[in-house]
């Protein structure tokens, strides 16, 4: 765990020295975790989640200072066998919301998985996405949080949210970003 946060910090520190740059004003403005189906496998790692999870948003204001980084935690549900502690994981998520003001989960229980039945399929990976982001927005992490639309993300305007209003956004950006 160490070694992945440190290269975390590293490259995030990284890319926002390269942005600046560039003439790029960079702001972290907060983190989307989806995380935990390792941890639902075992009684040890779910009990400890909340602690970590917690250690790892402090970490990250500290080292990032930004005291009040916004964190929002996606509530994976995977049900294949041998993942019999994620409901402690979805609690300790939970929990973190109701104790940290800038922390919020959102839940996907209700999205399709692949066969696994631990990773989500394509669409179901665009619609979590969604839920966080606009989790995210609703912390007020960005300044024109007013100015967003009702449904973000429904990029082709067919009032769905599905893989193709990801591929439309993927495609608008080219390779190497927006």
């Amino acid at each position: 765990g160490h070694y992945l946060y440190h290269k975390l910090k590293l490259l995030t520190q990284y890319w926002i020295e390269d942005l600046e740059k560039t003439g790029v004003t960079c702001r972290l403005a907060g983190l989307v975790w989806v995380q935990g189906e390792s941890d639902s496998k075992t009684s040890w790692a779910a009990y400890s989640y909340f602690d970590n999870l917690s250690s790892l948003v402090e970490s990250l204001r500290i080292d990032m200072h930004r005291p009040f980084l916004p964190v929002v935690a996606v509530r994976v549900h995977p049900r294949g066998a041998g993942y019999q502690y994620g409901w402690w994981v979805r609690a300790a998520m939970r929990n973190l919301a109701t104790a940290d003001p800038w922390v919020d989960s959102v839940g996907i229980s209700d999205l399709e998985l692949r066969s696994d039945h631990v990773h989500l399929t394509a669409d179901s990976m665009v619609r979590a996405g969604i839920r966080a982001a606009d989790s995210f927005l609703a912390l007020g992490c960005l300044d024109t949080i007013e100015e967003a639309p009702a449904c973000w993300g429904d990029f082709d305007g067919d009032d769905e949210i599905s893989v193709t209003d990801l591929l439309q956004l993927l495609d608008g950006w080219g390779p190497c970003g927006p």
